[in-house]
């Protein structure tokens, strides 16, 4: 509620998050891993993603390893290698 708050008081949507920990950004992550096959850019999209509600590095994270997950995954990669 409060990073809403800060969007309707003007905070621009990258710094209206808030530094609290959470798994939300990783339950939201896996469409991520589907929208490239470059590992850079899912990396730098699920890093995104959290922002506009949680900027903690746990919560990018947790974005960031979902979203390689399922990109890795969708492109056949074997399971040791993954």
């Amino acid at each position: 509620m409060q990073a809403i708050k800060n969007m309707l008081s003007g905070a621009c949507w990258h710094d209206s998050g808030l530094n609290s920990d959470s798994c939300g950004s990783a339950m939201r992550a896996a469409p991520i891993g589907l929208l490239s096959s470059d590992i850079d850019q899912v990396v730098e999209l699920a890093t995104l993603s959290p922002r506009p509600i949680h900027t903690s590095t746990g919560d990018m994270a947790g974005a960031v390893a979902i979203a390689l997950s399922v990109s890795i995954n969708v492109r056949d990669v074997p399971l040791l290698e993954l």
